[in-house]
């Protein structure tokens, strides 16, 4: 006699459901479901309350009972679409500097035909040449004089463990590898037991130099040995954000190397808290652009792009593995778009 006719079972199921469709009614932050739907994908990327709002702002318009809003509703693609476009605009287009610098030479190589000062455009000399002249036809090489270009410098500076030492050597071997570019190494981190061997290891796989530099005098000379390379990177000791002695000599290290482009290499797996007091005691020493490392030790990427909202640093470069040098590349906000909104980091790796 106790048991529940089908008939009341449906009721109760359908007053369950009601009553749980008016709780999450009245959690919901947005109306449109889709909006809240994109909200809690954010959430789950590791992206802040504030920042997911600030993506799906102007976006939030409820949805009519046909699934269109009274007015204009954009459907689930154009919503996850202008999401994306959102995205890729707050992490912006890596600078990465090198990348858009030729590589130096002493001497530029023109095909065009010389020409004397009362011929600029060279119809005298061919003229002869039709006259049978002893001058010989067709276009002849002409070597201009140029100044060597002065190396492309950077330096990487961060704290400690967070993979500066490796990222150098992934880029030294892809500059020498698949630009062709000559490459320096400085090790100015003296502190940690044997990190001057461990880049010396690098640098003797590839064959290139390595200078050690203890202040700033040594940076200097280092730097105008330099000569003859198109690239210098310069591995500087991981320093605490909060030892305030430490920076200063890091600050002092950093202004001896006049032209310096800096890189502040950040971890994924740091608390976002600690990125944000990071960046922020950095900057008072140098301006620099940011190498995320270690996407592959983490499930989420929001704190790339709650760090570019936050503080509008630019990103260049992302590492996602040990192996040197394939697992490190520019960073394209459309790929870190697509892993916030996918949720997967096979994008990458």
């Amino acid at each position: 006699k106790n048991v529940l006719t089908a008939q009341e079972m449906l009721s109760r199921m359908n007053a369950k459901l009601a009553a749980d469709h008016n709780k999450q009614a009245a959690q919901a932050r947005f109306k449109n479901q889709i909006v809240e739907m994109l909200y809690a994908t954010l959430l789950e990327q590791g992206v802040l309350d504030y920042v997911a709002e600030a993506m799906l702002e102007g976006l939030d318009v409820e949805a009519g009972p046909d699934g269109e809003k009274a007015g204009e509703s954009p459907d689930a693609g154009l919503l996850v679409r202008m999401v994306y476009t959102k995205i890729i605009s707050i992490i912006g287009k890596p600078n990465v500097a090198f990348e858009n610098r030729s590589v130096s030479a002493s001497e530029i190589v023109s095909d065009q035909p010389e020409s004397e000062p009362d011929d600029p455009d060279g119809s005298k000399a061919q003229n002869e040449n039709e006259a049978g002249a002893t001058k010989p036809a067709g276009k002849v090489r002409k070597k201009k004089s140029a100044k060597p270009k002065k190396p492309f410098v950077a330096a990487f500076i961060g704290p400690t463990g967070v993979g500066k030492t490796t990222t150098i050597a992934k880029l030294s071997a892809d500059f020498i590898l698949n630009k062709n570019a000559r490459v320096s190494l400085i090790s100015a981190d003296t502190y940690r037991i044997a990190a001057v061997e461990q880049l010396r290891t690098y640098a003797d796989i590839l064959d290139i130099d390595l200078g050690v530099v203890y202040n700033p005098e040594d940076m200097r000379e280092q730097l105008s040995a330099a000569s003859g390379v198109d690239v210098v990177l310069i591995d500087t000791a991981g320093r605490s954000h909060r030892h305030g002695e430490n920076m200063a000599e890091l600050k002092a290290l950093l202004e001896s190397a006049e032209i310096c482009h800096k890189y502040l290499v950040l971890s994924l797996t740091t608390k976002f808290e600690d990125m944000v007091e990071i960046v922020e005691t950095f900057s008072d020493i140098s301006d620099f652009n940011i190498i995320f490392t270690k996407l592959d030790e983490t499930k989420t990427v929001g704190s790339v792009l709650n760090l570019c909202y936050h503080t509008g640093k630019t990103v260049s470069y992302i590492t996602f593995g040990q192996n040197v040098p394939n697992d490190i590349r520019v960073l394209q906000p459309e790929e870190i778009a697509r892993l916030i909104l996918c949720g997967t980091s096979s994008v990458l790796t």
